[in-house]
């Protein structure tokens, strides 16, 4: 599923993170984290800006489901108060 958000075939909204537990969301933050260091430490691509737009593009959306996913966790975790 990370790849697919990275790729743009998924979208993350709040009714779809709704369906996932705890530590589903949690297992999914870390995947993410660790697709975006993977690519943040790839040296970028010198001669093709297009390939440079789209991975700052696939970093971007990678970066935002996080942030969403991160929410929802923290959501949770004080409903569990």
């Amino acid at each position: 599923m990370v790849r697919d958000i990275g790729e743009g075939y998924v979208m993350l909204a709040e009714p779809l993170l709704k369906k996932f537990s705890l530590s589903e969301l949690d297992r999914l933050r870390q995947e993410l984290e660790k697709l975006i260091r993977e690519m943040r430490s790839a040296p970028p691509p010198h001669d093709q800006p297009q390939d440079i737009q789209q991975q700052q593009r696939k970093i971007l959306r990678l970066a935002g489901a996080l942030r969403m996913i991160q929410h929802r966790i923290m959501e949770l975790q004080r409903s569990r108060i």
